[in-house]
């Protein structure tokens, strides 16, 4: 993939995808019982938006791709669901470190606006991560992908989000505290 797919894609994908997630999971600016759900579902439907964003480029630049077919006949979401979960863990994990983050400090971070940004920027980190590791992925599609836990390859851009969040959410409990 040259650089200039890179940028082309990862702008759509960071505009179309990753802001509006994070605006639909964050809805309101604080912790509550639904984020769990709604990081639920937009971990489980990265590696979706990502396939079909990429299968529309190739297919605008004439290359060979599966037809769309492949994907929603029933033996491919047979096995294209329970990878879309298998891809998703650490979303899966985030979710329930947000119900956690609802009822006792996690890392020193005890207000709640403090611990809302750790667990936005923690997904960002975790969105920027999946999102580049599925546009390699799919860029040249194989079916041996599916069993691989490719979501450890994202797993650091999952910890420096993580580290951003802590950071400003040990700045934000500083200024309350002051």
């Amino acid at each position: 993939m040259a650089t200039n797919d890179y940028l082309i894609l990862g702008s759509i994908v960071f505009f179309l995808w990753i802001i509006p997630s994070l605006l639909f999971i964050g809805y309101g600016f604080k912790l509550s019982n639904k984020m769990k759900w709604r990081i639920i579902a937009t971990g489980l439907f990265t590696p979706w938006f990502i396939g079909i964003l990429i299968k529309i480029y190739l297919d605008s630049l004439n290359k060979i791709t599966f037809p769309w077919s492949y994907f929603l006949k029933p033996q491919g979401l047979a096995v294209f669901a329970p990878a879309s979960v298998w891809w998703g863990i650490p979303f899966i994990l985030i979710a329930y470190l947000s119900r956690t983050l609802i009822s006792k400090p996690f890392l020193g971070v005890q207000s709640e606006s403090g611990k809302f940004y750790l667990l936005l920027f923690t997904l960002l980190g975790a969105f920027i991560g999946a999102s580049r590791m599925f546009l390699s992925i799919f860029w040249i599609f194989d079916a041996i992908v599916i069993l691989v836990p490719i979501w450890i390859f994202y797993i650091p851009d999952l910890l420096i989000g993580l580290f951003i969040g802590w950071m400003i959410g040990r700045k934000i409990d500083s200024k309350i505290i002051n």
